[in-house]
């Protein structure tokens, strides 16, 4: 696929080999800058950073990675996934206008222009992002002509908020918003405005997070002060107030509320005329909590200055916000109003990084309203008036490291025009940036709208993992669709077709490409293939479902008819699993009551129904114990030994579920042995046996019979617990585990001794998922990387070590698995030019990377010379730079 252009040996030291390249010509000599230190090189020397897994150069005084991740600048290729489609088209409808939003697989689209009986009436479509099929339909509840029902709209979870800023409930235009499900389409409440006046512009913008939505009412006049603006926070699900967030410095014209957003119990609202210091409309953000009201942070911009709406737009995600700033003067000359943005701590409220528009011309607008979108890391601003190669007005989307502010490159429309207006009402999701196109001819009618749909297009050999599922002697993945175990073969857990020996590297079994997630466990897995469910290994107690419990299933067999299953958790000797109606499933042993089917003796040999409900959310089984998640409430049966259900009891057995509490937010839980841990509104709580600190109350002896909480954060997102430890991730990626350390099981690099308290693995803040187990761990990187840790024995790190037959027992911090990409061959650090795409691109944990944007080839560049692939350095601007075919494009920031 390309010729190799420096090749790296060796993972162990940060420098290992150095390539010199001059501007100009190969081989020509550096000028004399100032020298990069620790580890020490000189402009334009190149070397492997085994920290982030990227290339990194240096540019005269400081070492400069490679874009982090890579995945996200391959989304300028012209493949994207199927554009949301608007499924009633009218001439002027500027689909998208009301913005999309992105949760999960879900995405919502406004259309508040939309003529339904009533001009302007306003709908609201709910869309599957895979497919593009519409999911549902969301109906004014109300409605009467210029309602703008839709002018704003967001989703999380199966909620979806609508704003309808023109409605006349309780005044002339004082507005009102909505909250929905999502899939059904059914009203869940009504926000009231709660001060109404005619011209509120209540809902004009709105947000949802979690059970809380937030409504700016950026016209309200607080006070007598005209437009001075407010903004409140409803409990989504019943509509109640719980808080008002006053303007605090309120003047004429502030526009307190045009831009409103919620993280967490972080509610955000933006005045970007606001007069900090007296400068006119210079701008504030606000920082307030949620449920009190009480303000937090007061943010402007770093260099403050009169017109330029620090503010325009804002996002947040986590513990992280962006601020857009689209009227800031940047870049040479500067230019005029090309706009910034800035991301902050949402904890402190310190700037993280500064965001300029890195291809800065006059009245771009980067970073003007609903222009910004950040999550998971990753940060994206439109520029929709920018003109990009030279079609003016055409409009584009820069996408940016949320920490580093690095430049991962851009996103323009496919056939791109004339005053396009591309980058407004954008929602970034997991790997999808979305961007609505309100000028869309669909159908013949102008200006119907679409929105498209980007997805990453790596050029590459291996496929990033998507899934992991670890058991105590087998584990599971799924990349690209196809599945991959490694373990042990007994009893053919690992599906490969062999009862002997260990598959100590991920190895693919059979060649379906339609897998969604599969499960090791000790003696059998289990797989969700394109909706189906699919066991194999040991058949002993009916864990594999398949109506018998003698002998072994040697590959993956399907498991009955149903083609709706959404998930499977194999354990030790019993299954369960979820299927899309919300009914939940178990099978095998009945011991303890842990299939929850009512009885604690015999086997269940085929997936059996538990209980009636069809609410079923998330189901995690354990030894003998199993808990599960319906409507927000937690429920566990099984074993009470230690105190593991949480419900005050140490003997005995619940052989049906039992809700444990009265809470409704529960989002995860996982068991094990002899413990529990689940998260409730983002709040971590532990329960059961305390030994060697596996609960993480501080504490290793005795049993904690209740729910107890786990120090006082917040932002937990995902929990996984294995006999001896347990681990987390945090909203800002962190992974967190404590219990026992022997043989590495928390991944703190160490062998001995227990971990009382939940402490930080290692330095990455891009963890996206996680799966640990008393055998090995692995954990996800956004990017696909997959890391693992823990004992050795059997293979189950997937590291190509088995502790019992090389001696090393335990791999006691995270490592990488994997590091060879295929087509073409390469290792860690190589770095090639792909001729298919016109792109660089390294080799990162058997991932190529994609290093800078893909472009169109070309028959060489010029000043200085060189042919596509080339690699020089630039001591002009002190960057480094390839070819890309017919263009010098630089990697990094200069």
């Amino acid at each position: 696929m390309g010729d190799s252009l420096l090749r790296k040996a060796g993972r162990a030291a940060l420098l290992v080999g150095v390539v010199t390249l001059g501007l100009g010509a190969w081989g020509h000599s550096n000028p004399a800058f100032a020298a990069c230190s620790n580890p020490a090189g000189n402009a334009g020397d190149v070397i492997w950073n085994t920290a982030s897994n990227t290339p990194t150069y240096c540019n005269d005084t400081n070492w400069v990675s490679f874009a982090k991740g890579g995945n996200a600048i391959s989304w300028f290729s012209a493949a994207t996934l199927p554009s949301l489609v608007n499924p009633s088209p009218s001439t002027n409808d500027y689909m998208g206008r009301g913005g999309v939003s992105i949760s999960g697989n879900l995405a919502a689209v406004g259309v508040p222009d939309n003529a339904v009986t009533f001009a302007a009436e306003g709908s609201v479509y709910v869309y599957a992002l895979d497919t593009g099929a519409l999911v549902s339909t969301l109906v004014n509840p109300n409605p009467t002509a210029s309602d703008y029902f839709g002018y704003d709209t967001e989703i999380d979870g199966n909620l979806v908020v609508v704003g309808a800023p023109d409605d006349d409930a309780g005044g002339s235009g004082a507005g009102q918003a909505y909250v929905f499900n999502a899939t059904t389409g059914a009203l869940v409440s009504t926000l009231a405005n709660p001060n109404p006046t005619a011209n509120d512009s209540f809902g004009g913008d709105v947000d949802i997070s979690g059970n809380l939505a937030i409504v700016g009412a950026r016209f309200d006049d607080p006070g007598g002060v005209s437009a001075a603006g407010q903004a409140y926070v409803f409990n989504a699900t019943t509509g109640a107030l719980v808080s008002t967030l006053v303007n605090p410095s309120p003047t004429t014209n502030d526009y307190f509320g045009v831009d409103v957003t919620i993280s967490g119990n972080w509610a955000i609202v933006a005045a970007p005329d606001d007069d900090p210091g007296g400068l006119d409309n210079a701008g504030s953000v606000y920082v307030f909590d949620a449920t009190t009201g009480a303000l937090l942070h007061t943010l402007t911009a770093p260099v403050p200055a009169a017109y330029k709406d620090f503010g325009s737009s804002i996002a947040a995600d986590g513990d992280r916000l962006i601020v857009g700033m689209n009227n800031a003067d940047v870049g040479p000359g500067p230019a005029y109003s090309a706009g910034a943005a800035y991301v902050y701590n949402l904890n402190t409220g310190a700037l993280v990084t500064t965001i300029e528009n890195p291809e800065p011309e006059d009245s771009d607008n980067f970073g003007y309203t609903n222009s910004v979108a950040i999550y998971n890391g990753m940060v994206a601003v439109g520029a929709y008036s920018a003109d990009p190669d030279g079609v003016d007005g055409a409009g584009k989307i820069h996408l940016f490291n949320a920490d580093s502010g690095t430049w991962l490159g851009r996103v323009t429309r496919p056939n791109k025009q004339t005053m396009d207006f591309f980058g407004q009402g954008i929602a970034l999701g997991d790997n999808v940036l979305a961007v609505p196109f309100q000028k869309e001819m669909v159908s013949g009618l102008s200006n119907a709208g679409t929105v498209y749909v980007f997805e990453p297009s790596l050029p590459k050999g291996a496929e990033p993992w998507a899934t992991v599922g670890m058991g105590y002697y087998t584990g599971c993945g799924t990349r690209n669709g196809e599945l991959y175990c490694w373990g042990q073969n007994s009893y053919y857990a690992t599906g490969l077709g062999t009862s002997t020996g260990e598959q100590t590297t991920p190895a693919r079994v059979g060649t379906d490409t339609t897998w969604d997630m599969a499960k090791g466990s000790a003696f059998h897995s289990c797989g969700i293939n394109n909706g189906a469910l699919y066991c194999w290994g040991g058949n002993a107690s009916g864990r594999t479902g398949m109506g018998t419990t003698s002998g072994d299933t040697t590959t993956p067999t399907q498991v009955g008819a149903f083609t709706d299953w959404t998930y499977v958790d194999a354990e030790y000797s019993h299954s369960c699993g979820l299927r899309g109606t919300g009914l939940l499933y178990c099978w095998g042993s009945n011991s303890s009551g842990r299939t929850g089917l009512g009885t604690t003796s015999g086997t269940t040999t085929t997936p059996t129904q538990v209980g009636a409900a069809t609410d079923w959310t998330w189901v995690a089984g354990g030894n003998t114990t199993t808990c599960g998640i319906r409507g927000g409430a937690l429920y566990c049966w099984g074993s009470q030994f230690y105190g593991k259900l949480g419900n005050g009891l140490t003997s005995g057995s619940a052989s049906s579920p039992v809700q444990i509490g009265s809470d409704t937010d529960w989002t995860d839980v996982s068991a094990s042995w002899a413990h529990t841990c689940g998260i409730r509104g983002g709040a971590l709580y532990c329960w059961g046996f305390n030994g060697d600190g596996r609960t993480g109350l501080g504490i290793s002896a005795g049993n904690q019979t209740t729910l107890a909480q786990v120090g006082s954060d917040t932002d937990w997102t995902r929990i996984s617990v294995g006999e001896s430890f347990s681990c987390g991730l945090r909203a800002g990626g962190q992974l967190y585990c404590w219990g026992a350390n022997f043989r590495g099981k928390t991944g703190l690099g160490t062998d001995s001794g227990s971990q009382l308290v939940p402490a930080q693995v290692g330095a990455y803040t891009d963890w996206i998922e996680l799966s640990v187990e008393e055998g090995a761990s692995c954990a996800l990187r956004n990017g696909g990387t997959m890391y693992c840790w823990g004992g050795n024995g059997n293979g189950v790190t997937g590291l190509g070590l088995d502790g019992s037959t090389t001696g090393v027992e335990g791999t006691w911090v995270p490592t990488l698995v994997g590091d060879a990409c295929a087509g073409p061959a390469g290792s860690n650090g190589d770095i090639t030019y792909n001729p298919t795409s016109h792109v660089l691109q390294y080799c990162s944990g058997g991932l190529w990377l994609a290093a800078g944007p893909p472009g169109n080839g070309g028959a060489g560049c010029s000043n200085p010379s060189g042919s596509a692939g080339h690699l020089v350095y630039n001591s002009t601007h002190n960057v480094l730079q390839y070819c890309e075919g017919d263009a010098w494009v630089a990697l990094g920031r200069p």
